[in-house]
């Protein structure tokens, strides 16, 4: 792309977006963004026409912020521990795996390259995040270099793929980029994952389901019962986490914290009312009565029998109904309410009160199966299931989840 071109470029796509031309020049612009002023200078413009190359070749795959040519590769990485991370050195100061000095394929983690910024420049969920940005820029005389409006999140590139296609080159450099991961986790203890979509978009509201909107005002009212702080933790780093599989298992384990509470209820009913009855001797016939009652509750008791037991305590089946209609309303299919295949389980929601609990114990513990086992010990084979997959297939799990656990901390409160 020619400079005049870029030039031209640049300055249609920022007005489109809702910037004011204040003063186009031959080698830089003055846009106008509220009350603020930025500058796209000469080096911005040759940058963005040099980009040309790379977007004609790249594609976005496998993820929004990701970019896949042949020969490189791209994407946003974040740390898997948001909370542990503070304490850590920041993903900016850089990695290498390899040697960058050479024409073999290397691998570094550190601040976005000026072709990665370019390539999403004008990309809507990203741009958004650009615009918010400039809102808040400081009002001053002199105008504002733009690029600093962007929004620089820690990369993973992969130099050198030799990919033949950018299909081939997503292969090759998925392997790779698992195995340095691997590595910085094991030689640097930095628990780090890809991105696969741009962090801010869930706060910016973007596509994320919201069942219930969010309390207004900042006024809040003062707690009036004790909430469990255990399962209070579990919930917090479920809402904190970016990964749907530790999402996912955060809140389950607010529900499990309650299994054998909960289950084992009924059986000290039972064992009560024996030994309440007047007729109660503790004879050795009646004693091992006592003894069959508890080893009859412990056969007949299981995992999914002890979830189901939690949610029809804790959980309105009225309310999960509605829960349920309305996220398929969002999602635009019946994505609990048909039958699927749920990693060998046929699983469905029925929407009726005396089904509904069941069907969703059922459901969720076929998902926990999935992130439970990588083998199948009754068939002594290995489950197919790779992290991508199980990932993209938990993510549309775990609205229902914290749903579910909010529901059960609200209904264990003192």
């Amino acid at each position: 792309m020619e400079f005049a071109q870029s030039k031209t470029v640049l300055r249609d796509n920022y007005v489109s977006a809702g910037l004011e031309l204040v003063e186009e020049q031959d080698n830089r612009l003055i846009l106008k963004y509220d009350d603020s002023l930025f500058v796209v200078t000469e080096e911005d413009i040759q940058e963005y026409a040099d980009n040309q190359a790379l977007r004609v070749a790249a594609s976005t795959m496998p993820f929004e912020c990701a970019l896949t040519s042949p020969n490189y590769r791209e994407q946003i990485v974040q740390p898997l521990d948001p909370i542990r991370w503070r304490h850590l050195p920041p993903l900016e100061m850089g990695f290498v795996f390899g040697s960058p000095d050479d024409d073999e394929t290397h691998v570094t983690i550190g601040a976005p390259s000026a072709d990665f910024l370019n390539y999403f420049r004008f990309e809507p969920a990203y741009l958004k995040i650009c615009l918010e940005r400039m809102e808040k820029a400081p009002v001053i005389d002199d105008p504002i270099d733009i690029r600093q409006a962007f929004y620089k999140l820690p990369t993973i590139k992969v130099f050198n793929v030799g990919g033949k296609s950018v299909e081939d080159a997503l292969e090759d450099s998925s392997r790779i980029i698992e195995y340095c991961l691997f590595e910085l986790a094991y030689l640097k203890n930095l628990p780090v994952g890809v991105s696969e979509e741009w962090p801010a978009r869930r706060r910016l509201g973007g596509d994320t389901f919201v069942y219930e909107d969010d309390f207004d005002g900042t006024s809040l009212p003062m707690p009036s019962v004790d909430f469990n702080p255990d399962v209070v933790q579990f919930y917090q780093l479920g809402v904190s986490s970016r990964v749907p599989v530790l999402q996912f298992w955060s809140f389950y384990q607010v529900l499990e914290h309650y299994f054998v509470r909960t289950s084992d209820e009924g059986l000290h009913t039972q064992l009560a009312n024996r030994l309440k009855d007047p007729r109660f001797k503790p004879s050795v016939a009646q004693l091992d009565r006592l003894v069959q009652d508890v080893v009859d509750h412990v056969d007949s008791i299981g995992e999914v029998s002890m979830l189901e037991s939690v949610l029809k305590k804790y959980v309105e089946p009225e309310k999960l109904i509605d829960f349920v209609q309305q996220y398929e309303v969002f999602l635009d299919e019946p994505h609990y309410t048909k039958r699927r295949r749920v990693f060998g389980d046929d699983v469905e929601i029925k929407l009726d009160k005396d089904n509904v609990v069941e069907n969703v114990a059922r459901t969720i513990h076929a998902i926990r199966d999935t992130l439970m086992y990588s083998s199948d010990r009754f068939s002594r084979t290995a489950r197919n299931v790779t992290f991508d997959r199980v990932s993209e297939m938990v993510k549309s799990e775990v609205p229902l989840m914290k749903f579910l656990a909010e529901r059960v901390i609200i209904g264990t409160s003192l």
